[in-house]
């Protein structure tokens, strides 16, 4: 069923030609005074999402600035190398088995 069907449908009982002009036109009143507040609550919603976006936009490029930052070292940038912190853990090595000798 279409819309404007549904449309008709509900306000037969109020645009029947029972119902005084002034009822019919208060409804319509009622209507758009309704799509107005919709409409502004749109418009508003519209703004906080444009906000939000660009607050998304920004912490997304410092997302990408501080990771520029993580990898950079001594060894690949102009930084010294104290400001590397500390050193890497050394591999682990291969637990001895006791008793075993070498072949």
């Amino acid at each position: 069923m279409k819309i404007s069907n549904k449309i008709a449908k509900l306000g037969a009982g109020i645009f029947s030609p029972i119902f005084p002009k002034t009822i019919k036109d208060d409804f319509i009143d009622g209507l758009l005074s309704k799509i107005a507040r919709l409409e502004a609550k749109i418009r508003q919603i519209l703004t906080e999402l444009d906000k939000t976006r660009k607050e998304l936009a920004d912490a997304n490029e410092l997302i990408r600035e501080l990771r520029v930052q993580i990898g950079k070292t001594s060894r690949n940038s102009s930084r010294p190398p104290s400001s590397d912190g500390l050193r890497k853990k050394p591999t682990p090595m291969k637990p001895r088995v006791r008793g075993a000798r070498k072949p």
